[in-house]
């Protein structure tokens, strides 16, 4: 019996990391025929952690609440899915870190997978941004396989903190164990130090992607994220801990600015120094959807109902379809109305508060380093949703709700710490 439920946590975090790794690599998830495969899988690994003991917390059930007015709004099936299967993962990252957790295994295959899928976009889009790809209309324009760069910056945005923590952690758990109570060395310090600093260059090596993307609102997401999880770490650590963290921090930014000046930074600064073109769209947007959400605050006008709505006070570009308000709050408030998005938006907040709180108070750096990065993850798409929509390219949500879900349960689990007796 053991031995199946070991089978299937394992099956389970390899098809989690997988269907992240495959909707990316389908521009994202957003085709229908591909997102609806993907939930068919979400579905049916939901079944099957049912019988593995799944159980919802009153949480998981405040997160169904924002689907009561979606359904009595005329929405579209396919965005109801869409947020049935952002339900999905952050249940499933919940119950596939708990379970993990639980047998003994720090860094899951889950995990393993998520971060090997930024690596491999993150290798993809640097290249695309050095010209290497035959055929290539502009050689600046790094998006992996994701539908856009804003989109390839937001998925690899949740990704650099939880990297660049895990690194931190490792490396401060060798310090930590580096010499047994007689003073001889249990565990060569060096592999310790090599593992860790392959999180590091991980970190770095998507920071650096992101920067390339020319991505405002993911650089600036990333950069707000990773100081999120920084501070969690930082306000854990005492005596020497805090200097370590500032080397570390301050050798990041040497790697990153290294790669930044070898590719070419030129581009990057013109990027961030102009004005995007078509200045004030993204207002008259927000502006629009704001007149629909004061027209129906309380059921809003259905999911995947804000372009059609958005005609009745479009007022410049009559031929543009504005099928997105390029601000997930405000989205969120005109289709789901402004009670289901207070609900959604304020769980997610809560999960991510409770995490930090057991961050603070883990003695298990690793963990820590887990908690952290996972919640500077969740910050960091937060900070970009006030200026795009990621959490409506299945990809990016998929990869959100898991990040989540396991993030919460690993502040919830229970800590034992293993107190080796001297020879």
């Amino acid at each position: 019996m053991q031995k199946c439920a070991n089978f299937l946590l394992t099956v389970r975090g390899i098809v989690l990391g997988a269907l992240v790794g495959w909707s990316a690599l389908r521009a994202g998830g957003v085709r229908p025929v591909d997102f609806y495969l993907l939930f068919m899988v979400l579905a049916l690994l939901f079944v099957l952690s049912l019988m593995d003991g799944l159980w919802i917390r009153w949480w998981g059930w405040a997160l169904l609440l924002p689907l009561l007015p979606m359904a009595f709004s005329g929405s579209v099936p396919y965005d109801l899915l869409q947020y049935a299967a952002l339900w999905l993962a952050v249940i499933l990252g919940a119950h596939q870190g708990r379970t993990d957790w639980r047998a003994g295994r720090q860094l899951s295959l889950m995990m393993i997978l998520l971060l090997g899928t930024g690596v491999l976009e993150a290798i993809l889009g640097l290249a695309q941004s050095l010209g290497r790809f035959a055929g290539q209309a502009i050689p600046f324009i790094p998006m992996g396989t994701i539908v856009n760069r804003n989109h390839f910056a937001g998925f690899l945005e949740i990704l650099v903190p939880i990297a660049l923590m895990i690194g931190f952690g490792k490396l401060y758990d060798g310090k930590r164990y580096q010499r047994s109570s007689s003073g001889s060395r249990t565990q060569p310090l060096g592999e310790r130090a090599a593992e860790a600093w392959v999180f590091l260059m991980i970190g770095a090596l998507l920071f650096l992607a992101i920067l390339f993307s020319l991505s405002r609102g993911g650089t600036v997401a990333a950069m707000i994220g990773t100081v999120a999880a920084a501070a969690l770490i930082y306000r854990r650590t005492t005596g020497v801990g805090k200097m370590r963290s500032r080397v570390l921090v301050a050798g990041i930014l040497v790697l990153v600015a290294a790669g930044a000046l070898w590719i070419g930074i030129q581009p990057v600064i013109e990027r961030f120094v102009l004005l995007p073109e078509g200045a004030g769209g993204s207002a008259a947007t927000w502006a629009g959807t704001v007149q629909i959400i004061r027209d129906h605050p309380l059921l809003g006008v259905g999911a995947g109902m804000h372009g059609w709505a958005f005609t009745r006070y479009q007022d410049r570009n009559p031929d543009y379809f504005y099928d997105h308000a390029r601000n997930d709050y405000l989205e969120a408030a005109a289709e789901w109305g402004v009670p289901g998005a207070v609900v959604f938006f304020g769980v997610v907040l809560w999960l991510a508060w409770r995490a930090g709180g057991a961050c603070l108070r883990s003695q298990d750096p690793v963990r820590a380093g887990l908690i952290a990065g996972g919640v500077g993850g969740v910050v960091a798409l937060l900070v970009h949703s006030f200026v795009d929509f990621n959490l409506h390219i299945p990809s990016n949500a998929l990869l959100f709700g898991l990040v989540l879900g396991m993030t919460y349960a690993l502040g919830e689990a229970v800590e034992v710490q293993v107190i080796v007796p001297r020879r």
